[in-house]
């Protein structure tokens, strides 16, 4: 990847053939990207994003992209839809994290009003480049912007940035416990004041009852379960965060199609599972 010096790119700076929502998402900037090509922003040449491979690729050319974009999921289901209702009324533009080959919440977004403006954002550039791809080619107007960066190291200014989404995005955070830690803490210092993330995040169930399973099982727990457990509410409100809304969108009970865990629980009958939460968060 070829870089470019702040002179080439003028960030910050009044330019021609630009349009106005990159203009405003740049001077929210602290950090110069790396490269801008094809219209996506690179800010981590290191790529810490999931690795996806060819397979991954040809799934998302053979109609898994087209199906995300087009999906109801979230409209269909009230505590969701409610979320996403939220956005479009409230904001003017919002800034999706880690959105992945799901595209977090902007399919939701943009059916409900195609030209609201959303930028994507994930660590990983091949799927932001696939997924500008798609939209380019069938989807002209799609209004939506593309920058690659970790959530754990954003390129905004401190209060600088009006909104957030995230789809699983924040749960999906490396590192564990000190990761969602560290994502929530960057996501309140890039929030301006009395700014919002809309979130839906998963955690586990009870994970007091998963040790129970291990130990029955008479295995050592996994890696993610050794370590203090704490709710996504709890983390939210340690950051700083205001709860505005917080309602359960789903539980999922593991079963043994899922993994070796599931195939216990059933095993010694013994619930496990994950719940999806909605929030809506606004820095104090």
């Amino acid at each position: 990847m070829m870089n470019r010096g702040p002179e080439t790119y003028g960030i910050g700076r009044e330019r021609e053939n630009i349009l106005p929502e990159l203009l405003i998402f740049e001077k929210k900037l602290a950090k110069e990207p790396v490269d801008i090509k094809e219209g996506i922003y690179y800010f981590d040449a290191h790529n810490h994003g999931d690795w996806f491979d060819e397979e991954d690729i040809a799934e998302w050319d053979n109609g898994r992209l087209e199906s995300n974009w087009k999906k109801q999921t979230f409209l269909k289901n009230p505590v969701t839809k409610k979320l996403i209702e939220t956005i479009v009324a409230n904001e003017k533009e919002v800034i999706d994290l880690a959105c992945g080959p799901g595209m977090g919440l902007i399919p939701s977004v943009k059916q409900l009003n195609p030209a609201f403006h959303c930028t994507a954002t994930d660590a990983s550039a091949m799927v932001l480049e696939h997924w500008k791809q798609y939209l380019d080619r069938y989807c002209m107007d799609h209004g939506v912007g593309f920058a690659q960066f970790s959530v754990l190291d954003m390129p905004f200014k401190e209060n600088s940035v009006p909104s957030f989404s995230s789809n699983i995005g924040l749960s999906s955070t490396r590192n564990g416990k000190a990761g969602y830690d560290a994502a929530v803490k960057e996501v309140y210092r890039c929030l301006e004041s009395g700014g919002y993330l809309y979130a839906i995040e998963s955690e586990w169930i009870d994970v007091a009852v998963i040790l129970q399973v291990f130990e029955r099982w008479g295995q050592e727990p996994w890696t993610c379960f050794a370590e203090e457990h704490m709710s996504w509410h709890d983390r939210f409100v340690r950051a700083g965060f205001e709860i505005i809304s917080e309602e359960i969108v789903q539980h999922r009970i593991f079963t043994a199609e899922d993994n070796e865990l599931g195939e216990a629980s059933e095993r010694f009958g013994i619930q496990v599972g994950t719940k999806e939460t909605a929030f809506v968060l606004r820095k104090c």
